[in-house]
């Protein structure tokens, strides 16, 4: 099963570094969140686990299939195939929790540290998250993140591109 499609790796990552000079330059946040995560691999395994949960996963299930992947052992099935139309995500604390796992297994088990971000891991769980809500629902990676810039600028939640 192939399931929902989710936007290039690549394109997520640019969305994250330009997330980061969001909150440095326009937020004044200061760079003093430490994190085991680097940028590429918030980019990778966050869209990841979004992946597995939105095809039919239990949040523990993409949690497991994402950690098989860390360890080497490949890309994992999705669980499921969702119908058409607006695509529901998770709630952010589930979000939140992976983020927060994610970053434990990376200092613990893989022992890597990255810089300090300008992001906290909250940030990076409700502006990622809705980052790719806007892209498998129909926008292209500019439309998505002017919405999520506005949103962080106070405006209102935009609609997605397509239903």
């Amino acid at each position: 099963m192939v399931g929902i499609p989710f936007p290039p790796r690549d394109q997520v990552l640019d969305f994250f570094l330009d997330l980061e000079n969001e909150y440095r330059d326009t937020l004044g946040r200061q760079r003093n969140n430490p994190g085991n995560v680097n940028a590429e691999g918030s980019a990778v395994w966050f869209p990841e686990w979004l992946r597995y949960v939105l095809n039919g996963c239990t949040v523990e299930e993409a949690a497991f299939r994402v950690g098989l992947q860390i360890g080497g052992q490949g890309l994992q099935p999705v669980c499921g195939v969702v119908a058409s139309g607006t695509i529901e995500f998770p709630p952010r604390n589930e979000s939140l929790d992976f983020l927060t796992a994610l970053d434990v297994l990376y200092g613990g088990t893989l022992n890597e540290t990255a810089p300090d971000s300008y992001i906290d891991l909250e940030g990076k769980a409700v502006w990622l998250q809705e980052y790719l809500r806007y892209r498998v629902n129909g926008c292209n990676s500019q439309e998505a993140t002017d919405r999520v810039f506005q949103q962080i600028r106070g405006g209102g939640i935009a609609p997605v591109c397509a239903a």
